[in-house]
């Protein structure tokens, strides 16, 4: 999609284009694979006995969590036992 210029720029530099890169569509899963992957070792191996899943939605129960909006956005939540129970 090109990108245009409005007002007294546009006319001065009418033909220069500006694009704009491509960007590269990678499937979420893959890219929070290489996150997990890249995390130095001592972190990493603290999450040895963590799954992560990776949902399209939220619950309403776990959008209200700690008292949240169960109209709002989750970005994450950890849920279970913290390690330091053990």
């Amino acid at each position: 999609m090109p990108i245009r210029r409005r007002g007294s720029l546009a006319r001065r530099h009418a033909h220069r284009r500006v694009t704009v890169p491509e960007i590269r569509h990678e499937p979420f899963e893959q890219l929070v694979q290489r996150a997990l992957d890249g995390l130095p070792q001592p972190l990493g191996a603290l999450l040895q006995n963590v799954a992560v899943v990776i949902e399209d939605e939220p619950t309403r129960e776990q959008l209200s969590y700690g008292g949240g909006d169960p109209n709002g956005t989750l970005y994450g939540l950890y849920e279970g036992t913290p390690g330091i129970e053990y």
